[in-house]
């Protein structure tokens, strides 16, 4: 009888352990659960902050470049719009700050779709307005900005031949009648550059081209004259200078030394 009370005795404390067992893992389980679920609730949370942060820092740069374009810092605004796209892609919002800058903004801050003359959709021109160039227009205007800058650089330390290479290539990107003086610029230092290096022939050949240019200032085009004459002048052609002089000397007397040219001129033929 005692062997059997002892037997059922351990049969009833394993059964005991057993649950014990079990309750323990369960709970433990439960736990497990929890934590896992409150982790999950802290990750989905912080994620949800990182978001708001980046929305928020996109707004404040918004911010920062709308006071750029209306306190005239375009080429800063530019640059700043350049960078956000590269973080934050095409957005609306950035596309509404390259439309800003290009001058033309609608009253809900974003493009208005354009129509053509015969009243269809010209997606191009929406394009253009949102700010959706090409990407073959950016970096052909990227490539004239390297080519102009690097023959700057290379005219102000007296590497004539290096600075008329880069301004040749720059003007080939470009033309008198693309609404710019990009083409003027180039073939105006292109003038002076074969001045410098002694080919004032070749000179007046850029110097006309550069009058090619629609629109030119009477300021632009007593300038070109001007060195018109002195290029013909030293090519040994003084009648073409003296002519050139005189249109000068027509519209302001008191340009440069366009007077004393003149008188010189008169004194020796």
């Amino acid at each position: 009888a005692t062997i059997v009370a002892d037997s059922v005795a351990d049969s009833f404390v394993q059964a005991a352990e057993a649950a014990i067992s079990q309750n323990v893992a369960e709970e433990f389980r439960l736990q497990d659960s929890e934590t896992i679920e409150q982790l999950g609730a802290v990750a989905e949370d912080v994620a949800q902050k990182i978001d708001d942060s980046a929305e928020a820092r996109l707004t404040r740069e918004c911010d920062s470049i709308r006071f750029y374009i209306e306190s005239g810092y375009t080429e800063l605004a530019a640059k700043a719009i350049e960078e956000l796209r590269a973080e934050f892609g095409e957005r609306e919002e950035i596309a509404a700050l390259r439309l800003l800058l290009s001058g033309g903004t609608t009253s809900s801050g974003s493009a208005a779709p354009q129509v053509d003359n015969s009243g269809a959709f010209n997606l191009d021109e929406f394009r253009s307005e949102l700010g959706l160039l090409d990407e073959e227009s950016d970096a052909a205007d990227e490539d004239f900005e390297t080519l102009y800058q690097t023959a700057v650089a290379y005219q102000e330390m007296g590497l004539l031949e290096q600075a008329i290479a880069e301004f040749q290539e720059a003007a080939s990107k470009v033309a008198p009648d693309d609404g710019t003086r990009r083409f003027f610029q180039c073939a105006n230092l292109l003038g002076h550059c074969f001045m410098q290096n002694g080919m004032p022939k070749v000179a007046i050949r850029w110097y006309q081209r550069a009058l090619e240019t629609p629109d030119l200032g009477i300021d632009e085009r007593l300038a070109l004259w001007f060195e018109l004459g002195v290029a013909s002048e030293a090519e040994g052609d003084l009648e073409s200078a003296n002519r050139y002089f005189e249109q000068v000397y027509t519209e302001d007397v008191d340009f440069r030394d366009v007077r004393k040219r003149l008188i010189s001129l008169t004194t020796s033929r």
